[in-house]
């Protein structure tokens, strides 16, 4: 008894198509890989498309410009490297220019304290240099005149002040080899007033 194929005629075309697709490409891959014809551009966007990755074109060897591109190429990779180097140390420059750039101001800014406490030490200094000198006239004007009026003209000043005048009274009649009125002009105030400033005028 025959067998009969349950195989319709237009699944056997297309069965047919299709082998003879695949044999079209596979004679076009091998007169390809035997450098008969150049199909690569052809083949390679349906390998693409079905996921096969085609292998990178063979190296000529015979190529006389090969071991010149091979230097070119490391030279370039040279160059690369060199370039992330200086790439680098030029973020390191950065960095220490920052860092010395603050360290400037902080300097800076120290002067300008220093600048500004030793400005301010001279003011004082003068200050005390025109009291001293302001407190000698002052002295030498109460020692020329009589003694009450000295007496009268101190006890309408402050206490600090009228020490400062005695001492420098004091001061001034040692350097001159002269009697000191202190003591005398001390007997003439009031006997509280006077007590205060002795008391003052020992430390």
């Amino acid at each position: 008894m025959a067998r009969y194929s349950f195989v319709s005629t237009g699944t056997r075309i297309l069965v047919l198509i299709l082998l003879l697709i695949a044999l079209v490409i596979f004679g076009l891959w091998w007169f390809d890989s035997m450098g008969i014809i150049e199909s690569k551009n052809l083949l390679n966007p349906l390998f693409n498309l079905v996921g096969v990755r085609q292998p990178a074109a063979n190296v000529d060897i015979n190529d006389p410009l090969l071991l010149e591109k091979e230097n070119l190429l490391k030279q370039m990779e040279a160059l690369d490297l060199r370039a992330e180097e200086l790439d680098k140390k030029e973020q390191s420059i950065v960095t220490k220019q920052e860092e010395i750039e603050q360290i400037s101001a902080e300097i800076e800014q120290q002067q300008q304290n220093i600048t500004e406490q030793q400005e301010a030490f001279a003011l004082k200094l003068q200050e005390v240099n025109d009291r001293s000198k302001n407190l000698i006239l002052i002295s030498e004007k109460l020692t020329g005149m009589p003694p009450k009026d000295a007496v009268n003209i101190m006890l309408g000043l402050q206490d600090a002040d009228i020490i400062d005048i005695l001492r420098v009274t004091e001061e001034e009649a040692s350097r001159q080899g002269a009697v000191s009125l202190v003591s005398y002009w001390l007997s003439l105030m009031p006997t509280e007033r006077a007590s205060t400033l002795t008391r003052l005028l020992a430390r």
